[in-house]
């Protein structure tokens, strides 16, 4: 998480919006995570599954990375940790 911030904090005057998506994790518990890694972007809950069903994924690990470009497109996916130099070539691509 703090690698996808500080490439967050890094291109999100180029137009890039992050989103993260929990599930199956208790409120109060997103809540801690969210304050203890400071993070800026917004972090949903996704009680029901919603998005995997509208995306048509299966997250098969954790962290799991979806790039969506900005016709809501899943352009690519990665599975586990990333740092912040592969975060940051993947997302510049991506963003204006």
């Amino acid at each position: 998480m703090p690698e996808l911030e500080a490439t967050y904090k890094k291109l999100k005057s180029r137009g890039l919006v992050v989103l993260g998506i929990d599930f199956g994790e208790d409120k109060a518990v997103v809540e801690t995570a969210v304050r203890e890694f400071g993070l800026s972007f917004p972090v949903l809950l996704d009680t029901y599954g919603q998005v995997n069903k509208t995306y048509r994924t299966d997250v098969t690990g954790h962290p799991a990375h979806y790039f969506i470009d900005k016709s809501g497109r899943i352009v690519d996916t990665r599975v586990g940790y990333t740092n912040e130099a592969q975060l940051t070539t993947r997302l510049s691509s991506l963003v204006e």
